[in-house]
């Protein structure tokens, strides 16, 4: 009776040594698993801010083309509307919380007029 309790005591020790096995292989899982998610998301800012430089950079040819005033101001709306569009499909919350409170000034100042 004494061999079976102690070959007992070492399977609970052996289960106790997998399990501390198991959850470090969990955590550094769970770690690269986070840094791949952030990663990810700075490389949707980088592209989104790229978009966007490249885009203002296309206003500055648009803008000695198109004389009007109108006619730039409603090109910026339009490029607006789609840039905020693109940030929420990327998932940059900051760029879509910044576009979108620029949109809602922009229509509240219409609405006065």
């Amino acid at each position: 009776m004494g061999k079976e309790s102690s070959e007992a005591g070492a399977s609970v020790a052996e289960k106790l040594a997998m399990l501390v096995v198991i959850s470090k292989k969990d955590q550094q899982i769970q770690k690269l698993q986070d840094e791949l998610s952030k990663e990810k998301d700075k490389r949707r800012e980088e592209r989104v801010v790229f978009i966007f430089a490249s885009v203002i950079l296309l206003d500055v040819v648009f803008f000695s083309v198109v004389e009007s005033v109108t006619g730039q101001l409603s090109l910026i709306l339009f490029e607006l509307i789609i840039l905020s569009w693109l940030a929420k499909k990327m998932g940059v919350k900051e760029m879509v919380g910044i576009l979108d409170r620029f949109l809602e000034v922009v229509a509240k100042s219409t609405k006065k007029d």
